[in-house]
């Protein structure tokens, strides 16, 4: 397996949510994880 080559920042976004319903329920928590080039991670 070879190893990701990035030229710029990925970004992987979770989202919690109550429901699959947007009329009723909500988001209520959001996890970004951001691989830079250079293969350091940021967590937000």
């Amino acid at each position: 397996m070879s190893a990701l080559q990035l030229s710029r920042p990925l970004a992987f976004i979770d989202l919690e949510t109550t429901g699959t319903n947007v009329a009723t329920d909500r988001i209520i928590e959001i996890a970004i994880v951001k691989v830079m080039p250079d293969r350091s991670v940021v967590k937000k």
